[in-house]
């Protein structure tokens, strides 16, 4: 009987289950739906299991000798060479081919566990979701594929979650990440186009409470367009809403993920700094004209909080407050801060407070990105940018 082997020692044996190893592993990468991935995983074991057995029958027929013999192999006219030679006794090279086989099962097996592959979410029609004002959302199709966007936060959100591809319009102000800059743009937070929203066919559009105007969304059902609207007054709303997006979008893994990521930082940051340390008091401005600063509900009252300071209005209620000069005058506070859209809007700013008697007092005036007045996933940049400025 003649066997055509192509295994000469036992580091070729073992290079050939390292290479059945790496084609299995290549195999999860590059399978996407469960069934697909069970039949490559299957026929891989199955050559892991070939060259383990060729291994032993190689011992089993006498073609490893013992220490001191050599190894005899066929060549490929079926005649029997003799090979290079193994100083181990044969019961050891026995158990090093079952140890070398229950190894490689094992690693197998654990990279299986380690790596499951989430079947795509099947499609469904006329599935209602229950958006963050309590709304009932019936969607025509789910999960949805062509998606419009009304706020910067949202826009954010979505290419956080990877669903960036299925975005066909946002509004004028969304403007990171980059590749927003090739999507249509349907207008700004309280006057989108209609008419282009309807001819975009969005299988739903996505609106925030905090910038879109209700008779939006009542001109949106007339269209019989699907709208989920969103509520993010603070950090616990935005966890909230990255939670109730991706269950939208049917992928709550992605969201589940990244609700824990940013829940992890912000616990972070309050043990960096907690309470009862002296803080800095800073009097934030939204707006010059009339005089509006932030309340105690506000976002931007805990991006400040998480920077290690603490606002100078935190005692006012809701997340936003309109007071007067006689009002001004009583608070007390270390610093100023505000945030500009455009260059432009710094020196307004900056003439406004010189023409408000005692507002100044000689403390310092720190201008900061935007960013700070989206209560959004990109909290953590607005938080580090907010604390190296209050240095």
């Amino acid at each position: 009987m003649q066997l055509h082997i192509e295994i000469y020692s036992l580091r070729a044996l073992r290079s050939k289950a390292k290479q059945s190893l790496a084609d299995f592993k290549n195999a999860t990468k590059s399978q996407n739906h469960k069934d697909s991935l069970n039949y490559k995983a299957l026929n891989v074991l199955c050559n892991l299991v070939f060259w383990c057995f060729c291994g032993s029958l190689i011992v089993r027929r006498g073609l490893l000798r013992p220490a001191g013999a050599g190894l005899i192999m066929t060549n490929s006219q079926g005649f029997f060479r003799e090979g290079r030679r193994i100083g181990l006794p044969l019961h050891c090279l026995q158990r090093m081919l079952i140890l070398l086989l229950c190894l490689l099962l094992s690693g197998v097996v654990g990279y299986v566990s380690g790596h499951p592959q989430d079947s795509p979410t099947p499609a469904v029609k006329n599935k209602v979701i229950v958006d963050e004002t309590g709304r009932k959302v019936t969607l025509k199709k789910y999960p949805p594929e062509r998606i419009i966007s009304l706020a910067p936060s949202i826009t954010e959100l979505l290419f956080a979650l990877n669903q960036g591809d299925k975005v066909v319009g946002i509004t004028s102000y969304c403007n990171k990440p980059p590749e927003t800059r090739t999507i249509t743009k349907v207008g700004g937070f309280a006057d989108p186009n209609m008419e282009l929203i309807v001819s975009l066919k969005p299988d739903v559009v996505i609106a925030t409470r905090q910038g879109n105007p209700v008779e939006l969304i009542k001109n949106l059902d007339t269209f019989s367009i699907p709208i989920f609207a969103l509520n993010a007054k603070n950090l616990t709303d935005v966890l909230r809403n990255i939670l109730s997006v991706s269950q939208l979008l049917g992928i709550e893994q992605e969201g589940k993920k990244l609700h824990d990521k940013l829940a992890g930082y912000i616990e972070a940051q309050k043990r960096k700094f907690p309470q009862g340390k002296s803080r800095k008091r800073i009097l934030f401005v939204i707006w010059y004209e009339p005089f509006i600063t932030i309340g105690k509900e506000s976002f931007i009252q805990e991006i400040i909080e998480l920077c290690g300071a603490e606002s100078a209005t935190s005692h006012y209620p809701g997340d936003w407050m309109q007071i007067n000069q006689e009002e001004l005058l009583k608070l007390k506070y270390d610093a100023i801060m505000y945030a500009v859209h455009e260059p432009k809007q710094q020196q307004e700013f900056a003439d406004s407070f010189t023409s408000k008697p005692g507002l100044l007092r000689t403390v310092p005036v720190y201008v900061v990105d935007e960013e700070i007045l989206r209560p959004g996933i990109n909290f953590p940049h607005a938080v580090d940018k907010c604390q190296q400025t209050i240095r």
